[in-house]
C-alpha cells in the first residue's frame, strides 16, 4: 500500500509510565500528520519500539521492535466515528494478535501534564477489550489527541495495569500547537 511512516518531529515527545521502576527509552510512532509524530517511552521497564503508518482508512501499527506486523494492525479508524469497531487478526513475528478495537469516545477529556504545566485535551479513546495476544487476554486503551498523537496508553494484562502518559511535547514542523 501507500503507507507513509510517521516521521519524528525535531525533538521527540516523552512519556513515562506511572508504575515502572527504571525507564528504558524507546519510541511509539502511531500518529498521522495532524495527529502528532514520534513518541518515546517505556512500559514496566520494557522499551516500547513501535512504528506506525497512515492509510486512507486509518492509523496502523506496522512494526514492533524488529518484528513486522503482518498484516498491520489498525489502531485508529479514519475518519473517526464514535462506536465504530473493527476486527484485528495479525501476527507479530511468530505470535498472534486477534480481537476487536472500538472508538469508545471521540471527545474524551484527558488531563495530562506537559513539563510543569497541567492541561486538559480532547482525545479519541480507542479500546481493545480482551484481545488475544499470544494466548494472553489483554486490554489496550489508547487516547489520541489531534496534532499531538498518543497522549495516554494503557495496557491491562490479567490484573496488572500499566499506563503511559505524555509528559513533554514538541509540535511537528508546521503544526499550530
Amino acid at each position: 500500500g501507500d503507507d507513509r511512516l510517521c516521521e519524528p518531529p525535531a525533538a521527540p515527545a516523552h512519556v513515562h509510565p506511572e508504575a515502572a521502576a527504571r525507564p528504558q527509552p524507546g519510541h511509539v510512532a502511531l500518529a498521522p500528520r495532524g495527529w502528532g509524530g514520534r513518541q518515546e517511552g517505556h512500559l514496566a521497564g520494557v522499551a516500547l519500539q513501535e512504528r506506525g503508518a497512515v492509510r486512507a482508512d486509518g492509523v496502523y501499527r506496522v512494526k514492533v521492535k524488529d518484528d513486522r506486523i503482518d498484516p498491520p494492525v489498525k489502531v485508529l479508524e479514519l475518519p473517526v466515528k464514535k462506536d465504530k469497531d473493527w476486527d484485528v487478526k495479525s501476527k507479530v513475528g511468530t505470535q498472534t494478535v486477534s480481537g476487536k478495537f472500538k472508538v469508545k469516545n471521540d471527545k474524551e477529556k484527558v488531563k495530562i501534564k506537559v513539563g510543569d504545566k497541567e492541561m486538559e485535551v480532547e482525545a479519541v479513546l480507542v479500546e481493545g477489550v480482551d484481545l488475544d495476544v499470544a494466548g494472553t487476554k489483554t486490554t489496550v486503551r489508547t487516547w489520541f489527541a489531534k496534532n499531538m498523537g498518543v497522549v495516554k496508553l494503557e495496557y491491562k494484562i490479567a490484573d496488572a495495569v500499566s499506563t503511559l502518559e505524555l509528559t513533554q511535547y514538541t509540535p511537528p514542523p508546521g503544526s499550530t500547537n
